[in-house]
């Protein structure tokens, strides 16, 4: 039987799988990562400070910095925490 896998492919070195967080957010979750992050949203709770994450995302949108990692992490968790503290359901994206 031959090798399934191209010679070589197995000693292949391995590489991690890097996710597109960034486009994400530029691009296909803008209006649900906004939508989540929101300061009529995140009025609703008080753990996160409306006015930073409005600065981060801002400054994200108009490329003046990369806080692609900070904003996906803080998405995350408004998500986590609006599903088992909050409502129990996600906010609506317009």
């Amino acid at each position: 039987m031959r090798d399934p896998f191209a010679s070589g492919i197995v000693s292949w070195r391995k590489e991690g799988f890097i996710l597109p967080i960034n486009a994400w957010l530029l691009e296909r979750f803008r209006g649900f990562v906004e939508a989540v992050l929101a300061p009529q949203h995140l009025a609703q709770q008080v753990l996160l400070n409306r006015e930073p994450v409005a600065g981060l995302l801002a400054d994200h949108h108009a490329c003046r910095a990369d806080h692609a990692t900070r904003i996906w992490t803080l998405a995350m968790f408004q998500c986590w925490y609006d599903l088992y503290f909050g409502k129990g359901s996600l906010p609506e994206v317009t």
